[in-house]
Order: structure tokens, then sequence, then C-alpha cells
């Protein structure tokens, strides 16, 4: 799938704060950024790789990914969602494993697609090959955004924003979201305001936010990675 310029807009998202459960507990969203990547491990990798933008986990992001799963294994979880992009499904894997949930691939959480991170129009791996690789990708989920490129801050903000609230109103119950640095911001502040997680958050960080009485409340906002133990951490 391309992302490419749109020829019009998508209809502005209606702001909602909450929906119904599936428990008499509040709702709950948890935010994972993917982890370590190989292209900055191992940056022989980009010689050969056919979509440099896309790469794979390094080795130490496998293991993160793999103590994240086991930090998360014990929580009740509804709906699994991830971005295309190969690190984030890849560590959405090994939650949706422990957990027994397929992925649904959302391009809304996808990185932010600043020319100074792209500096072409990114492609994707197709869902049906991703499945190939991931049996519990959902090949049935119809992604509620397509990323338009190049974005701006604004651009980007916009999209997180009708994405998080899309993925509220219809899923019902606890969401698990895998993303990217930049655009975990813009889908946490869709929600609970700016400035609300750490900056730079560290790969595999956890952000956790409750309802409460209607409004979204920030638990962990990335900064605490006592789940990863002592899993090699990427530079």
């Amino acid at each position: 799938m391309m992302a490419s310029k749109s020829t019009c807009e998508p209809a502005e998202a209606t702001i909602v704060h909450s929906a119904g459960s599936t428990s008499a507990s509040p709702r709950t969203i948890w935010f994972v950024r993917h982890g370590a990547r190989l292209d900055v491990s191992d940056p022989d990798w980009l010689k050969t790789a056919k979509r440099q933008h896309d790469c794979p986990l390094a080795p130490e992001g496998v293991i993160e990914a793999q103590a994240v799963a086991r930090r998360l294994a014990r929580e009740k979880i509804d709906h699994i969602f991830s971005s295309p992009l190969l690190r984030a499904v890849e560590t959405a894997h090994h939650c949706a494993e422990a957990l027994g949930l397929p992925i649904k691939i959302e391009y809304g959480l996808v990185e932010c697609f600043f020319t100074k991170w792209f500096p072409y129009c990114p492609d994707f791996i197709p869902t049906s090959e991703l499945i190939q690789q991931f049996p519990g990708v959902d090949g049935s989920y119809a992604s509620v955004e397509n990323p338009v490129y190049p974005e701006t801050n604004e651009t980007m903000a916009g999209r997180t924003r009708r994405a998080i609230h899309a993925m509220i109103r219809n899923h019902p119950g606890n969401l698990l979201l895998f993303g990217h640095g930049g655009s975990m911001g813009g889908l946490v502040a869709a929600l609970a305001g700016e400035g609300m997680v750490t900056r730079a958050p560290s790969t595999c960080c956890l952000v956790k936010l409750v309802e409460n009485g209607g409004r979204w409340v920030v638990e962990l906002d990335g900064s605490d990675t006592s789940h990863l133990g002592n899993a090699p951490r990427a530079p």
C-alpha cells in the first residue's frame, strides 16, 4: 500500500473521550513504541535493504518485545492495533501471541511522514505478505486512515486524532497500540493533551491511559522501562 496525495481530506472525527467497555472497570489504552531497530545496531543492513525505511527489529529489539509481552500478558486487553511498519508489527506479534489476540494493521499509527525522516514517499509490506510472516495479523480489518505524504505537524496531529477516536468508537474494551516515538505523542495528545509523554521515549516503553469520568488520565508516561529488566538497550 502506497501513501499518496489524497484528493479529499477525510471528514473530521467526532471528539469522543470514552465509549462502552466490555467490563465494569474503566477503559484502558496502552501505547507501546516498537523495539530497537536493526538499522541502528547494524547500519550495513541498509546496503542491501529493499525498503530502507522499513527495517525489522534488531536482536535486542526482539528481546525487548518479548519482555513487554511478558509484562502485558497479565493485563485485560481486548484489541491489538499496529502500525504497518515491520518493526512495529514484529513487536506487536510477541504481545499478540502472549494474549491470544489478532493484530489489526492501522495506518493511522504509522510514524510521522516528515521529509527529514522519509525523504521519499514510503510504501508498506502488503497485509497479505505480513500474514505470511505473522499469521496473527487480521486480514479482514480495514484501516480507518491512509496517511498523506508528506506530513506536517498539523496534518500528523489530525491523522492521529482521527485514528484514535475511530478505534475507541468502533472497538469497545481495552486497546493495545503499537507505534512509533513521533506518532505516539500525537495519539496521546489527542486524548490527554500535549506534553503528556516523556520526551524521546525509549524503545518498548509503555504509556497507559485510563478513562476517568469521561476524561483520559495518563498513568504511565513512557519513562518507566523497568519491565524490560536487563534486556540489552538500543543506543
